[in-house]
């Protein structure tokens, strides 16, 4: 029973049970699956669309899509190959690293082999294993140099004894047979490349690292990689989440013209862009203003949020940092935001607010403007039943600019272990932001 994976009392997923049951692509996919606090009963939806109405146009697609599939040999190779190439093509990490796997899992790497065969070289034989010619197979397995490599990576791999003829075989058996998920895919490709850079330094002159040197610099490259990818994220996520609104809104507002005509797409506009704050106003005496921010870590596969609370004199009330480890999405993740906000006020007490973010979609979702995919539906519901225990509360949007502390807490979730609240205390990381 799906309900055996769910901890009734905190509304979350068993991540231990979960972890132990599926493998770890399914694990994550279970995971990554929002929960809402109310826990609402089950219910039937379309998959097809993102409101989870059923529309014939959706049913067409699907029959299409279904009579394609039958008629081509869906259980072939064909299928699994696209399957592979779309899970090397989507691994974190850098472009130029998986070029070079399409080409070595494409056998077009310049090896000694290819050379001698076009008689560009007389001999090709492996600098690291002689009597061996130097091939893809023997460059990133076979080869003593890489056999050092693996074992010294605490990869846990085949036996280094089996038969590997090319990286296209290992990565094969790692991503389709095993299912291994794109953290330990991602080192594997990163030593192969190593390896590669390597002996191709050694030919030009350079030093022959021995595999752990090369098992230590592939690690230590891919992880300065992934930081600062995470960096990049932390700048940038609002940005992304920003344009993501803007294609979302002219979508909706498409939709308006259809239905109401445009005159109530000028008031919507009027109404939700241009009355936007741009910085932290004080809720009127009497409420409080809860502000969330929310933020993602895809290659850690976790989500982070920040909550502040304050008064009408900007007093803070109470904070939340968060981390959930599941790899959500950006709407997912302002979803949760936006719950953990109303979660933290009925903790304190407090009675009747603000709510307040700098997410348009979310922030329109809740007041009722406008649709959402049904991936969050069930958690804006829970948000409007857990706001009714609190008394009136007011559904806002901010600019970035106005959601400082919020953002800067999220930021923060990141080095927790587990959930941190302050109440009437202004953490150090935002009393600057709070000026």
């Amino acid at each position: 029973m799906v309900a055996d994976l769910i901890d009734s009392s905190t509304a979350r997923w068993k991540n231990e049970v979960i972890d132990s049951l599926f493998i770890d692509h399914e694990a994550d996919l279970i995971k990554s699956i929002p929960l809402s606090a109310a826990l609402p009963p089950d219910k039937p939806v379309w998959a097809e669309t993102n409101n989870g109405k059923f529309t014939v146009g959706s049913a067409y697609k699907l029959a299409v899509t279904l009579f394609k599939s039958r008629n081509h040999v869906t259980t072939s190779n064909g299928s699994l190959l696209r399957k592979f190439w779309n899970k090397v093509l989507s691994l974190p990490i850098p472009h130029k690293v998986q070029h070079f796997c399409w080409r070595a899992c494409r056998d077009t790497l310049p090896t000694k082999a290819k050379f001698k065969r076009r008689n560009v070289i007389a001999e090709d034989v492996c600098v690291c294993y002689q009597g061996e010619a130097e091939m893809n197979g023997r460059i990133f397995w076979g080869c003593l140099r890489a056999q050092e490599a693996w074992a010294a990576s605490k990869i846990h791999l085949l036996s280094l004894d089996t038969n590997i003829n090319s990286l296209q075989d290992l990565l094969w058996l790692e991503m389709v047979t095993k299912g291994a998920g794109d953290e330990k895919c991602s080192q594997v490709v990163m030593i192969a490349w190593a390896l590669w850079c390597n002996l191709n330094e050694f030919y030009h002159g350079g030093e022959a690292k021995n595999g752990m040197q090369i098992a230590r610099w592939a690690a230590g490259y891919l992880q300065e990689y992934w930081s600062a990818i995470e960096v990049r994220e932390m700048v940038g996520s609002d940005m992304a989440v920003d344009r993501g609104v803007v294609s979302d809104m002219l979508q909706q507002l498409v939709e308006r013209v259809v239905v109401a005509g445009s005159e109530l797409m000028q008031q919507t506009i009027d109404r939700d862009v241009v009355a936007m704050p741009s910085a932290w106003v004080p809720p009127p005496l009497g409420l409080c203003k809860i502000n969330v921010d929310g933020a993602l870590s895809p290659i850690k596969k976790l989500a982070r949020i920040g909550v502040v609370i304050r008064d009408h004199r900007g007093r803070i009330l109470g904070a939340l940092c968060r981390k959930i480890r599941a790899l959500l999405g950006v709407l997912e993740v302002e979803a949760k935001a936006y719950e953990a906000g109303v979660l933290l006020a009925r903790h304190l007490g407090l009675m009747d607010g603000v709510l307040e973010r700098n997410s348009l979609i979310i922030s329109n979702a809740l007041k009722q403007v406008t649709e959402l995919p049904t991936l969050v539906t069930a958690i804006v519901e829970g948000i409007h039943a857990l706001g009714s225990t609190l008394g009136v509360v007011h559904y806002s949007h901010v600019r970035r600019n106005g959601n400082q502390p919020a953002h800067i807490l999220a930021r923060q979730a990141l080095s927790l272990v587990n959930d941190a609240i302050w109440i009437e205390e202004t953490t150090c990381c935002i009393q600057q932001a709070l000026i």
